[in-house]
């Protein structure tokens, strides 16, 4: 149970952080009223995929639940990891137009902060 809790507090942290960085990206980033469309559908979009990924890890085996533990064999898990990498995918697959029409609102010193926030060399 202490670990069911402790998931779904991490997932609305996890919601609470994204709020925040969206917010300082959002005003960083010095955006413009039609690239503040585009990104509002960006982030809107994310929420629904995070949300749906986060719902689909509750619900695989060997995921905390309030029930007691399950044990699960390493055929199952290994099914579990499939299915948290399609959830995975497919919140992707739902982001990407969404990013792709908010990427191509940006003038090129946006672009290349976002470049080097998605390769990792730029933290906000």
């Amino acid at each position: 149970m202490y670990r069911h809790r402790r998931q779904t507090c991490h997932l609305a942290d996890e919601a609470a952080m994204f709020d925040r960085m969206a917010r300082f990206i959002e005003n960083d980033l010095d955006l413009t009223s039609r690239q503040r469309s585009a990104w509002r559908h960006l982030t809107a979009d994310a929420k629904v995929a995070m949300t749906r990924a986060g719902e689909a890890r509750r619900e695989l085996p060997g995921q905390p639940s309030t029930s007691a533990p399950e044990s699960t064999s390493a055929p199952e898990q290994l099914a579990a990891l499939r299915e948290r990498i399609a959830a995975g995918l497919a919140a992707l697959d739902s982001v990407e137009p969404a990013f792709a029409a908010f990427y191509s609102t940006l003038d090129p010193q946006q672009r290349s902060r976002i470049d080097a926030a998605v390769a990792g060399s730029q933290r906000w």
